[in-house]
């Protein structure tokens, strides 16, 4: 009597242990989900981080077998698209109220900047890798810190110098020219790519100094989306009729990969702006530089591409100076 006592009391103290971790467990699931509610921001721009490296790579493949023209196009159109949508949806419609002449002057040019910045990155990850394409570019805050200095008279200190020629410094590492790096490799196609790269991180710089200028006569959001994405797909459909280069890839893989960074560039931006809502910006800014990480990681992966240690040392100076900018912008 006594052992199925004692056996009795270890089976109640077994049972009653189990119902007790999994209620810790379940307490324990509580808290995570609580933790990552409330740091929900973060997570957006780590999503947005991993779809723009993705993006990127998808970009990269499609330009072995379709002209870099139609891809931006397919791009924008597929993204254009997706804001009409979301448009139409949300009831936005009233935003896309008549605006000013002024203003509407402002919309034009910053949407060609932005257009521009969407064809010198597809014709830069069309010369050179994605890593290389995605860190030049990443460049970005230095240049908008210049054009707020130039523009809206903001204040230009020695920090933000330093950092900014901390940047170029990476940037002249990332690109490797040949009047610095005499190893006998032909680089010219690195080197190009890595200019257009650059020049797509100015257009940027161009168009958030111009989205500033609109933001302070207080156009809406929406407004400035739906013009940039009008633009750009006029532009590059234009450009890709006058070349007659429409071409419908085969392969159904091919059509997706196609199709899917003008996808994965609306939710990046949906992802951007539901952190920045909701976190500060130079915590959005950190976790959105790992997309460097991402592009390098992924071109490894899936295109057996090894970054050398000279790009990866500039990559970080670069991300390091634009984190730097942008903590003392917040």
């Amino acid at each position: 009597m006594y052992c199925i006592d004692k056996y009795w009391g270890y089976a109640v103290c077994s049972v009653f242990s189990l119902v007790l971790n999994k209620e810790k467990m379940y307490l324990s699931a509580i808290t995570l989900g609580q933790i990552c509610y409330n740091r929900r921001g973060l997570i957006y721009a780590f999503i947005a981080a991993i779809l723009s490296a993705c993006t990127n790579l998808c970009m990269k493949v499609e330009l072995t077998s379709v002209n870099p023209f139609e891809v931006a196009a397919i791009r924008c159109i597929v993204m254009f698209l997706c804001i009409v949508s979301n448009v139409v949806y949300s009831k936005d419609v009233l935003h896309l109220k008549k605006e000013t002449l002024w203003e509407y002057k402002r919309l034009t040019i910053r949407s060609i900047f932005v257009t521009a910045s969407h064809v010198f990155m597809v014709y830069a990850l069309n010369h050179t890798d994605v890593g290389n394409a995605v860190a030049v570019s990443s460049s970005m805050p230095a240049f908008a810190g210049v054009m707020g200095t130039i523009v809206l008279k903001d204040s230009y200190t020695k920090r933000e110098f330093c950092l900014t020629v901390i940047c170029f410094v990476g940037v002249i590492l990332v690109t490797k020219p040949t009047f610095l790096f005499h190893d006998g490799v032909d680089r010219s196609g690195q080197l190009i790519g890595s200019v257009l790269a650059l020049c797509c991180a100015l257009s940027m710089a161009i168009s958030a100094t111009i989205t500033r200028l609109l933001s302070q006569q207080h156009v809406h959001g929406m407004t400035i989306i739906f013009h940039s994405g009008l633009v750009a797909v006029v532009t590059t459909s234009a450009q890709v009729f006058a070349i007659s280069t429409w071409e419908i890839p085969k392969c159904g893989f091919d059509r997706i990969l196609l199709i899917a960074p003008g996808v994965l560039a609306f939710l990046i931006q949906k992802c951007f702006v539901a952190a920045l809502a909701r976190e500060k910006a130079v915590h959005v800014a950190i976790l959105f530089s790992s997309s460097v990480v991402w592009a390098f990681l992924l071109q490894y992966r899936f295109l057996d591409v090894v970054p050398d240690s000279i790009s990866v040392t500039g990559s970080s100076m670069i991300v390091t100076a634009g984190i730097g900018i942008l903590s003392k912008k917040c």
